[in-house]
């Protein structure tokens, strides 16, 4: 081989296997996350009961005979619906006795004023004294007044009648029945037992740390021990400012529509308290995915930026502060509301290196 032919090989081996310009990399694919502010809510589980708005021991307003019983342990009732009736024969018997005396005092007022009338002529041919006139004038007065007497007897019998039948004070489900056909029972007699369920109460004892923050309209989240695949949504709608000196704990309630009546007082629930953070303010939050720890306890965060054109991911130094759901608080570092940062691929991003956005999720704070 000659001299010239082994020049052209070595040539052609160094520009093969000397290192040359970099090859252009490919944009690494990431998914991204927008940085927020946010009122942080603490939220503290707690444990409460659900109990009834309201519960009667129904009873009669009169003493009486049962005649009839409507109703069964477990019935519902609309309000206004018959619970109980008594017999009412002898109230009947009084109502027409009092009708009978008000038709009397009536005829014997009418017969006061037709000799009234009787008197006023004679008087004007002085065949009758003036007093006579008189006395059948005072007549007059003394019958109105018996029919008024009388009327207001009716009246009272009438009322006593329609109290022998007892109707629901509300819409309910009868817990217990208390009486049977045929027993006598007076006003102080329970007949039975009535329970409100349209809408309960969630009962929750609250530690007194918390008495200050926690007010009319604080949110909740509420899951029951009885469906612990659904949860619930609500507010504080009643703050009971009265704390128990053993517990030390005060109450609230929460009251819970029961329009599909899958709940009943007595079942338990956990509570989650969303109480807000106070004077403190509205605080910088990313996703937990987006935070990268490092081995010397330090961690950063990739923020997004577009430099002549290229995305591109830049390595922010940060600190963190409270964690909230599945975000946590950023208390320094160079990170700005609205900057998209890096949530998923950040783990083997270098400095400067250009990336993809080919995800962008949407933060539930």
């Amino acid at each position: 081989m000659t001299r010239k032919r082994i020049t052209c090989a070595l040539l052609i081996l160094s520009a093969l296997f000397l290192p040359g310009p970099a090859m252009s990399e490919s944009p690494v694919p990431v998914g991204v996350s927008t940085a927020r502010t946010a009122e942080i809510h603490e939220e503290v589980m707690l444990n409460g009961s659900l109990i009834a708005r309201r519960t009667s021991r129904l009873s009669t307003e009169i003493d009486g005979l049962v005649s009839e019983i409507l109703i069964d342990d477990g019935d519902r009732l609309q309000r206004g619906a018959v619970v109980i009736r008594l017999d009412p024969r002898l109230a009947r018997i009084d109502r027409d006795s009092a009708s009978a005396r008000l038709e009397e005092a009536r005829a014997r007022k009418r017969e006061s004023e037709r000799q009234h009338r009787e008197f006023l002529k004679l008087q004007e041919t002085r065949h009758v004294a003036n007093t006579s006139v008189a006395a059948a004038k005072a007549q007059i007065d003394i019958d109105a007044a018996t029919v008024k007497r009388v009327q207001a007897e009716l009246a009272r019998t009438v009322e006593l009648l329609d109290r022998h039948v007892v109707y629901a004070p509300f819409d309910a489900v009868v817990s217990r029945k208390l009486v049977e056909r045929g027993e006598w029972v007076e006003t102080n007699t329970a007949i039975a037992e009535l329970v409100d369920v349209g809408v309960l109460r969630l009962e929750v004892p609250v530690p007194q740390f918390y008495y200050a923050n926690v007010n009319i309209e604080t949110q909740v989240s509420i899951r029951l021990d009885a469906m612990p695949d659904r949860s619930f949504e609500a507010k504080v709608t009643r703050k009971i400012p009265i704390s128990d000196a053993a517990s030390r704990t005060f109450r609230i309630w929460i009251e819970i529509p029961n329009d599909e009546h899958l709940l009943a007082p007595g079942m338990s629930a956990r509570v989650n308290l969303h109480i807000a953070a106070g004077d403190r303010a509205p605080a910088l939050l990313l996703p937990r995915d987006a935070v990268v720890r490092k081995p010397d306890g330090t961690a950063n965060v990739w923020v997004i930026v577009v430099e002549d054109g290229i995305t591109k991911a830049v390595p922010r130094l940060i600190e963190t502060g409270r964690s909230y759901r599945d975000h946590i608080e950023i208390v320094q570092g160079d990170v700005r509301p609205g900057q998209q940062v890096v949530i998923r691929g950040n783990e083997i991003l270098r400095p400067g290196q250009s990336v993809l956005v080919a995800e962008e999720r949407v933060q539930d704070i």
